[in-house]
């Protein structure tokens, strides 16, 4: 624990800092995925192809890979509290834009600056944890944290669909911007980034200078020539296209597959984040009681798993086995996913936990970028998810293979 006191407490600061960053992170989210169930909305009211809405997710996603890396050490040097605040206000400033538009170019703009705000949420909120919490801990805090990717997904989807369905798709774009402002600033409040800020012990495996500049060029070699971090970076860009595609994508495909209303589109596709709500939490439980902190077993039996129920999804025509493939697929997904970032941890000095999440998080961003814009593609070109799936398919196991190839140890490395 952070805190070394003669009497254990069931709460202390560091579970009053990790349900913040908890809810903050997840108002990202608000603002991420509002524009997945409202897709149909947007393209019938503004004559937009699949490939052309592909293309506008593409931007965001783009963005959203440039700024991983620099939001990772600009958290490290600046302050991870700082980044995190800056990138929710751009993220609400371009929804609100969003909402406004009506050109493919000014709409591919609003997106890109959304990305480019987003991008400063995750790397810096890992510092954070990193901070905070100690190897033993890690698996469960992340574990705990990435819930509220499973349950702000599902809020985002309902929220949207609702507003879409009853306002039209662009009061959609103005409420979680609303939400989003209104989180920012009670975290801004609360939270401190260190255990030394309030004077608490910090974690064991912390480093004395964690929040000071280290040599520049010195930590990009550690980080550039780190074989297993490239590893997991092409895993994760392989399990992050096929998340993406799906969570963007799904409520569309139960649309026009089975001729679904938004409202009900959206609701049934929230079953792939909403299935997270268990397989986060139980991802890290596993890792840190029954695995011994081994992180590796988990991420390659998840993507070994997507790879057959994504092969499967792709020949059905029943509405209740696409929805059971989904909710498997988002199962496995979300089993392992965050402990990508628990293993980094692992695997790096602790004092780059920050930048070498935002390593993992470029990767995660390129995965995204090429998988919306070719799941577009593909849906125009063969009018069909038969093909899309059978494509999610194929990375799944690719992604699966390059893990295979860590070789992972429980002792950690800070060479």
């Amino acid at each position: 624990m952070v805190v070394r006191n003669s009497r254990k407490r069931l709460w202390t600061p560091q579970y009053t800092v990790l349900t913040f960053i908890w809810f903050v992170y997840g108002s990202f989210y608000l603002n991420r995925l509002n524009i997945s169930p409202v897709i149909p909305l947007i393209m019938r009211d503004l004559s937009i192809s699949h490939a052309q809405m592909g293309l506008i997710t593409t931007f965001f996603f783009l963005a959203y890979s440039i700024t991983q890396f620099p939001a990772g050490y600009l958290g490290h040097l600046l302050g991870h509290k700082k980044v995190i605040a800056i990138g929710a206000i751009i993220s609400a400033g371009a929804n609100l834009l969003f909402g406004l538009g009506n050109g493919l170019s000014y709409l591919i703009l609003c997106q890109g600056l959304n990305g480019l705000g987003q991008g400063g949420a995750w790397s810096p909120s890992v510092g954070i944890v990193a901070n905070w919490f100690n190897r033993k801990e890690g698996g469960r805090a992340f574990g705990i944290l990435a819930t509220c990717v499973s349950l702000f997904t599902i809020i985002s989807y309902v929220l949207s669909s609702m507003l879409g369905q009853k306002f039209g798709w662009r009061i959609a774009f103005i409420v979680p911007p609303l939400i989003i402002m209104l989180v920012t600033l009670l975290f801004w409040i609360m939270v401190r980034e260190s255990p030394k800020e309030i004077k608490l012990n910090p974690t064991p495996d912390v480093h004395k200078g964690i929040l000071l500049s280290p040599r520049f060029k010195d930590d990009m070699k550690t980080i550039l020539s780190h074989q297993p971090l490239w590893l997991m970076g092409i895993s994760y860009f392989c399990l992050m296209a096929i998340r993406y595609s799906i969570v963007v994508w799904a409520p569309t495909y139960l649309f026009e597959t089975f001729e679904l209303n938004i409202l009900r589109a959206g609701i049934l596709s929230s079953i792939y984040p909403a299935i997270g709500i268990i397989s986060h939490p139980l991802g890290g439980f596993i890792c840190d009681f029954i695995l011994g902190g081994r992180k590796k077993p988990l991420i390659v039996v998840g993507l070994l798993s997507i790879f057959m129920f994504t092969l499967s999804l792709s020949y059905v025509t029943k509405l209740v086995w696409a929805i059971f493939f989904l909710g498997c697929i988002g199962f496995f997904d979300q089993l392992g996913a965050a402990l990508f970032f628990a293993l980094e941890i692992d695997l790096l000095p602790r004092h780059l936990a920050s930048t070498g999440a935002g390593f993992l998080n470029t990767a995660s961003a390129l995965g995204s970028t090429v998988a919306m814009f070719l799941t577009g593609l593909l849906i125009d070109v063969f009018h069909s998810y038969h093909i899309v799936f059978i494509t999610l398919s194929i990375i799944a196991l690719i992604g699966g293979m390059s893990m295979i190839k860590i070789k992972e140890s429980t002792g950690r490395n800070n060479s």
